[in-house]
C-alpha cells in the first residue's frame, strides 16, 4: 500500500508540474494567446481569469508578470474569494524586471488646437462632467474664480420629511444661494458650477442645478437632496450661505495657467497650458474611472486572500463627488470621511451611521494576507489605497504615493466605532449588541481591520481634491503599526490615528453605556513628517482621537499606544500642532521624538473633553516648548506627566536627537524611492 501511494503521488506531481504556473502580460499582447513570454495576454483581467483555472490544482505561488506600458481599462479590475491563493501559496501580481506597467483608469486627449487668450481645445467624448485632468504627470486645476464670493444668503426651502432612504431624522435646509449681480459674473453653463465653503479643519462642497435671475442678483439652486444633507452638518462644517464662496467649474474662469474645464455640451476641452508646455507633445489624461482594482470578498468567513502586488503603478483615476440620488457633493467631516445622509448635526449622535468614505483607485474589503509592495500610486481623483472593512493580516510597504486627491492610504470606518455585536469575553466588558441596521455593512460583513503594517512609503501632495484628507488615515483598528513612513506637503494634517470625538467608553452619554473595543495596540513609530497643515488648520503632524487601549485594558498604567522616533519639521502656525492628541484621546506614550522649526504647539497636552494619561518624555525640539494654549499653559489633561524633555539652542542636536533623525523615515532599503520623485519634492 505504501509503495502505491507513493506512485499516485509522484503521479500526482508530476501532473502538477506541467501546470503553468507564471503567466504574462502586455499591452501589445492578445488575450487569445495563452499568457507565456513569448504570447502574453493583453489584460489583466484575462490574467486573473486564467489564475482561476489552476489555484486548485497545483501547489506554490502563481505569478503573474505585467510588461512595461500602459493597460487603459474599461471597468475596475475585480478579484474576490475564487481569485485567491491559501495558506501555503500567494497569487503575485508583479512588474516583469525593472519594467513599469501602468493600470491607467484614463483615456488619453490629443489633437489640440489654439482657442483664445492663450487657451488650448480639443474633442472629448464624455457624458459627465470631468472634474479632474492629468497634463506630463501633474494634475490640472478645475477653473476656479480668483476670489472668493460673498453669499448673501439662502433661497427658498428644502424638507426632509425623515422616511427617505437617505435619511435618519426631518428637517428644513435652504434650496439655494443668492449672489448679487455685481459679485459674480454671467456664466453659459450655470448647471457646471460648484460652489464650496471653507472651515477652519475641512471643506464643503456643492452643485448647482439652476441658476435664475432675480432683480439685482442671481440664485443659484442647488442638487438637492445632498446639499440639505451638507447643510445639517455641525460644529461649523456645514455648506454655509451666508460665507466667501469659492466657485469652480466654467469656461468663464479659464485664466491662469494650468486650469480646465470641459463643456459637455459640445464635448470640448479647454485647457490654459503652463510655463513651458507645449500641447503638441503633451500627455494628456482625463479620467474616466474612479476604482481601477477591486479586492472584495463576500462576509466575515469568506475572504479574498492571499495576494500580493508588487511595482504596479496605479494612476489616472477619477472623483464625481458623493452621489446621493440624482444628487453630488463633498461635506467633509474629518479627514476621509464625507456626509451621505441627513441626521443628527452633531454626527456623533448618530455613530456615524450618517458618514461614508469616498473612492480609491484600490480597494481592499472582507480580506487577509494582501501585500502591496513597492507599486506607485498617482494621480488618483480621490483615495489611493482603501483597506476599509474587515481586512487582516496585510501589509502595505515600500509604495510611492504621489499626487493623491484624498488620503493616499486609509484603515477603517467611522462606523466601526461599534461593530454589530461585541461577543467573546470582550476584555472584561461582556457581551453587548449595537442595533446597526443603518450601517454600510451587516452584521455578517462588518469587521475591523486588525494587523495591518504600513511601513517604508514614500507620500507627496495629498488632499489635492479634498483639502481636508489628511495624508495617511486609520480610523479604527487593532494592532496596526505606521512605521518608517516619509510623509511631506499636505494641506491638513499628517498622520491620523482613531475616531470617535468623545470617549465611547461606556460612561458618556453618546456610547450609551457600552465601550468601544475598536481601536487599540496601534503605534505610530519612526516616521518623517515636513510641510503639513499648508491650508488648513487645527490639526497635527500626528492627529490622535479616541482611547488607545479600552480601561479595563490597562493595568498599572503601562499600557499606552507607542507614539515615538518621528522626526517632525518645518511647519506650524496658529492651531497647528506637532502632535495634536484630540477629544477624548488617552493613554499615550510620547517618547524620543524630534521637533524642529515648529512655531506652534509640540505636543497639544491641555486638558480639554476627557483627554489624559499621557507620558511624555525624553523629546527633542529646537523651539520653546508649547504643550497647552498660550495663556493655559498650566491647564494640563488628566495624569500627564513630562520627563527629561530638551530644549536645544542653535543647530547642534546631541547625538541621540540626531540618531533619531537619521533612523526616521524610509530606511536603507526604501531610500531609493526619493529617486522617483523631483530633487523639490524630497
Amino acid at each position: 500500500m505504501r509503495v502505491f501511494a507513493l506512485l499516485l503521488l509522484l503521479v500526482a506531481g508530476s501532473a502538477f508540474a506541467g501546470i503553468q504556473k507564471e503567466f504574462y502580460v502586455s499591452a501589445a499582447g492578445s488575450d487569445s494567446n495563452p499568457g507565456t513570454l513569448e504570447l502574453p495576454f493583453q489584460t489583466l483581467a484575462r490574467a486573473r481569469d486564467a489564475v482561476r483555472t489552476i489555484t486548485g490544482k497545483i501547489t506554490g505561488d502563481i505569478v503573474v508578470y505585467l510588461r512595461g506600458g500602459d493597460y487603459q481599462i474599461a471597468e475596475p479590475v475585480k478579484f474576490g474569494v475564487e481569485d485567491s491563493g491559501r495558506d501555503g501559496f500567494q497569487v503575485i501580481y508583479r512588474a516583469f524586471g525593472n519594467e513599469t506597467p501602468v493600470i491607467s483608469g484614463g483615456v488619453r486627449v490629443n489633437e489640440w488646437v489654439p482657442d483664445i487668450n492663450g487657451i488650448w481645445k480639443a474633442r472629448l467624448q464624455r457624458p459627465t462632467k470631468l472634474r479632474q485632468l492629468y497634463v506630463n504627470s501633474v494634475p490640472a486645476k478645475l477653473a476656479t474664480m480668483r476670489k472668493r464670493v460673498p453669499a448673501q444668503g439662502g433661497v427658498g426651502a428644502f424638507v426632509v420629511k425623515g422616511d427617505e432612504s437617505w435619511a435618519l431624522a426631518s428637517g428644513t435646509a435652504v434650496d439655494g444661494v443668492h449672489f448679487k449681480k455685481t459679485d459674480f459674473p454671467t456664466v453659459a453653463r450655470p448647471t457646471d458650477l460648484e460652489l464650496e465653503s471653507q472651515s477652519t479643519w475641512t471643506s464643503c462642497r456643492v452643485c448647482v442645478r439652476e441658476m435664475k435671475e432675480t432683480g439685482d442678483g442671481w440664485d443659484f439652486l442647488l442638487e438637492q437632496p445632498m446639499a440639505a444633507i451638507l447643510q445639517n452638518q455641525g460644529w461649523g462644517t456645514a455648506f454655509n450661505p451666508k460665507t466667501a464662496i469659492s466657485v469652480f467649474n466654467a469656461y468663464e474662469f479659464v485664466d491662469e495657467p494650468g486650469e480646465f474645464y470641459f463643456n459637455r455640451a459640445t464635448q470640448t476641452l479647454y485647457y490654459l497650458p503652463r510655463p513651458g508646455e507645449q500641447m503638441s507633445d503633451a500627455e494628456v489624461i482625463a479620467p474616466v474611472l474612479e476604482t481601477l482594482v477591486d479586492l472584495h470578498g463576500c462576509n466575515l468567513k469568506r475572504h479574498v486572500s492571499h495576494l500580493r502586488f508588487e511595482g504596479i503603478t496605479f494612476a489616472h483615476s477619477a472623483w464625481q463627488l458623493m452621489r446621493v440620488g440624482d444628487s453630488t457633493g463633498a461635506g467633509g467631516l474629518q479627514s476621509c470621511a464625507l456626509s451621505v445622509k441627513f441626521g443628527s448635526r452633531n454626527w456623533h449622535d448618530n455613530l456615524y451611521q450618517t458618514t461614508d468614505i469616498p473612492a480609491a483607485a484600490v480597494e481592499v474589503n472582507s480580506a487577509d494576507h494582501i501585500s502591496f509592495r513597492g507599486n506607485t500610486f498617482k494621480l488618483t481623483g480621490c483615495l489611493g489605497l482603501n483597506l476599509e472593512n474587515d481586512v487582516c493580516d496585510a501589509s502595505i510597504e515600500g509604495n510611492v504615493f504621489h499626487h493623491i486627491g484624498e488620503c493616499s492610504i486609509n484603515v477603517g470606518h467611522p462606523q466601526h466605532v461599534y461593530i454589530g455585536r461585541q461577543d467573546g469575553d470582550n476584555e472584561g466588558h461582556g457581551q453587548y449588541h449595537i442595533d446597526n441596521r443603518y450601517d454600510k455593512w451587516g452584521e455578517d460583513v462588518e469587521g475591523l481591520c486588525t494587523n495591518v503594517l504600513i511601513a517604508n512609503n514614500l507620500i507627496r501632495r495629498t488632499g489635492e481634491q479634498h483639502s481636508a484628507a489628511v495624508a495617511l488615515s486609520v480610523i479604527y483598528g487593532h494592532n496596526i503599526s505606521i512605521v518608517h513612513n516619509d510623509l511631506k506637503y499636505a494641506p491638513y494634517t499628517g498622520i491620523s490615528l482613531g475616531w470617535g470625538w468623545e470617549e465611547f467608553d461606556g460612561v458618556s452619554r453618546r456610547s450609551r453605556g457600552k465601550p468601544s473595543l475598536s481601536l487599540r495596540n496601534n503605534r505610530v513609530c519612526d516616521n518623517r513628517i515636513a510641510n503639513m497643515l499648508e491650508q488648513l488648520a487645527d490639526g497635527g503632524g500626528i492627529y490622535l482621537l479616541g482611547m488607545s487601549q479600552p480601561p479595563a485594558q490597562v493595568t498599572g498604567g503601562q499600557q499606552w499606544s507607542d507614539i515615538s522616533g518621528n522626526y517632525i519639521h518645518d511647519f506650524g502656525r496658529k492651531m497647528c500642532s506637532a502632535i495634536h492628541p484630540d477629544n477624548g484621546s488617552r493613554f499615550f506614550y510620547f517618547h524620543d521624538n524630534v521637533f524642529e522649526n515648529m512655531k506652534w504647539l509640540h505636543i497639544y497636552a491641555m486638558a480639554y473633553s476627557r483627554k489624559g494619561d499621557y507620558r511624555i518624555e525624553h523629546n527633542y525640539s529646537n523651539t520653546e516648548w508649547l504643550w497647552s494654549l498660550p495663556g493655559r499653559e498650566s491647564i494640563l489633561a488628566t495624569n500627564t506627566v513630562f520627563l527629561d524633555n530638551m530644549r536645544v539652542f542653535g543647530s547642534e542636536w546631541p547625538a541621540g536627537a540626531g540618531r533619531i533623525m537619521a533612523n526616521s523615515g524610509l530606511e536603507p532599503a526604501f531610500r531609493n524611492l526619493l529617486e522617483s520623485i523631483s530633487l523639490n519634492e524630497r
